[in-house]
């Protein structure tokens, strides 16, 4: 009855496997793209003092089931954001994306999604996990589905991009 647990846990991995072994086809990678994983939001200019928010893309959770046409992937993201000094509300909304960059420019190539964050009173800073996000994924052959990432980051005006490079120093 222990092993009860375990065998479970192991049928439900049975769908996707990451390294394309007996259990079944490699899963997409779901990669973070560095320039888009934090953002910050100003109110006016770029003094500390001018940020609405910041946030950051700390990691996910994903899976993956193949079918006759390809791979549907789901992938669940987490955030840690903050609510800066030039908040005019306790709630803020954070654009970003899930995308599938092998078939860009396809309008289905890219799920545009928006975070909406409310803070409590008394609380500036918060960790949450948004809703799953399901991308079909067509492929010829089911051994295609490793070699086509999927990329998660924070749509950016070219202005935070900017931001996020002179940060980082690139």
């Amino acid at each position: 009855m222990r092993r009860l647990p375990v065998l479970l846990a192991a049928l439900a991995l049975a769908g996707c496997s990451s390294t394309g072994d007996s259990a079944g086809p490699a899963c997409p990678p779901v990669k973070i793209l560095d320039e888009a994983r934090t953002v910050t939001q100003f109110k006016d200019g770029r003094d500390v003092t001018d940020a609405v928010y910041e946030a950051e893309i700390l990691g996910y959770k994903g899976s993956c089931q193949y079918g006759e046409k390809g791979v549907n992937v789901r992938v669940s993201v987490a955030f840690k954001v903050g609510l800066g000094p030039a908040a005019d509300s306790r709630t803020v909304k954070i654009p970003y994306f899930v995308a599938v960059p092998d078939f860009y420019p396809a309008e289905s190539a890219k799920k545009k999604l928006t975070l909406k964050v409310p803070f409590p009173k008394g609380q500036d800073v918060i960790r949450l996990r948004d809703g799953e996000i399901g991308l079909d994924i067509p492929l010829d052959k089911p051994g295609q589905g490793a070699e086509t990432p999927v990329v998660v980051g924070f749509q950016l005006s070219p202005e935070q991009l900017d931001y996020n490079r002179t940060r980082s120093g690139r």
